[in-house]
């Protein structure tokens, strides 16, 4: 049964994807509501002591496309602290310079909680999509994988970077042969257990 076990979880674990990244895509702007897609949950973990109780999330090389605005944002993209919380973001930015961060860097804050940011805490990000509550001028970044940590104030880093988790949707064909491979292990474990019970 233990090796049953083991093969299925050998079977499934290409369905999911682990990596020091984010996926996000985009899509959008030029003229239309800009909106942002993050693929899977992203995982953080604080690593210097924190003086403020807002996480801003930074993602690399996105591009400034907000060299003089803060729009404001809507949508599913919210954040927990300890495995506490679902606090929405609600301010997407780009522009700024200082610490960590870089102009051709987006960050992502909501509103100040009143949870302690310290050493060892572990803060969530969720799968998700935010749309720009107006029109936005500028074209949508580019779709892809990037580099992703959580800053205070300054744009001092305060966290490791971001593990993305991304489930992988296989092709119709991929399932069914793992099906068909499930289904003969299953049969094999069945004809070796009837074998043993005759003698």
């Amino acid at each position: 049964m233990k090796r049953l076990l083991l093969t299925i979880a050998a079977l499934a674990a290409p369905l999911f994807s682990v990596s020091a990244q984010a996926n996000l895509s985009f899509s959008g702007g030029s003229g239309n509501n800009l909106v942002m897609t993050l693929s899977g949950p992203v995982q953080y973990t604080i690593n210097s002591v924190s003086l403020l109780q807002l996480p801003t999330f930074v993602f690399q090389g996105t591009g400034n496309i907000f060299p003089s605005i803060l729009p404001s944002f809507t949508g599913s993209i919210t954040y927990s602290v300890n495995g506490v919380g679902a606090f929405a973001l609600t301010q997407m930015g780009s522009g700024f310079t200082g610490g960590a961060v870089a102009a051709n860097d987006i960050f992502l804050f909501g509103v100040l909680q009143p949870l302690p940011l310290a050493e060892g805490a572990v803060v969530g990000l969720s799968a998700g999509t935010l749309t720009s509550v107006s029109s936005f001028a500028a074209a949508a970044p580019t779709s892809g994988a990037y580099k992703t940590f959580i800053i205070e104030d300054g744009g001092v880093s305060r966290s490791t970077f971001g593990i993305g988790t991304t489930s992988v949707v296989p092709e119709p064909a991929t399932f069914a042969l793992m099906g068909v491979g499930l289904l003969a292990l299953v049969a094999v474990r069945a004809r070796r257990g009837s074998v043993r019970s005759r003698a």
